[in-house]
């Protein structure tokens, strides 16, 4: 037995672009036998995306993106019992699992002069559930990057710092265990171009 997706695509007001995401056959546990997965669940992800781009004077670039997602659990025969609660939940009706329901990235350039290029902007993402019962929550995070570019007609080097306050933040979660977001840190890439 398969997974099966499907994705439905539309047309949306503004420069959106909004879709439903089904999954059906999904891994669920088996109500017989907790060691075992079955393939029985159904979940759906409705959303949008709206994204801006544009230079907003001469050498100065802005883009703007931000998704909705509402994602859920339509149908499972699995129950779990809540690590907060203690109490024993249907999956059914759920959200699903690391699904922030707004997110999106804010970010700036400007050509100091032909050859060098300074940058920055803010990633955020809004509270997820860490567990698929919906109590273990991660909290919203807002992540500020920066850039510094030095262009050349057959090599780029670029300086990135990530994470620029050190904020604490969670990447993903799990019932019992979340994967925390890279503190603050440093890369330095060289492009060749031929």
């Amino acid at each position: 037995m398969a997974q099966n997706w499907t994705f439905w695509t539309a047309d949306c007001p503004l420069p959106a672009h909004c879709f439903r995401l089904e999954k059906t056959n999904a891994r669920v546990t088996d109500p017989n036998n907790t060691a075992l997965q079955v393939l029985g669940g159904e979940q759906r992800t409705d959303g949008f995306e709206l994204g801006l781009a544009g230079e907003v004077l001469p050498a100065w670039d802005v883009s703007l993106t931000y998704a909705y997602l509402d994602g859920k659990i339509l149908k499972s025969t699995t129950t779990a019992t809540g690590q907060v609660s203690g109490l024993l939940k249907s999956l059914q009706g759920m959200t699903s699992v690391n699904v922030p329901k707004h997110s999106g990235v804010a970010w700036t350039s400007y050509h100091l002069t032909d050859n060098w290029e300074l940058g920055g902007g803010v990633f955020y993402a809004t509270e997820r559930y860490a567990d698929s019962v919906n109590e273990a929550v991660l909290p919203g995070y807002a992540r500020v990057d920066a850039v510094l570019a030095y262009h050349q007609k057959h090599y780029d080097v670029q300086l990135n710092v990530f994470n620029l306050g050190n904020t604490v933040y969670y990447e993903s979660g799990q019932q019992n265990s979340a994967l925390p977001g890279v503190p603050v840190s440093g890369q330095v890439t060289v492009n060749f171009k031929y």
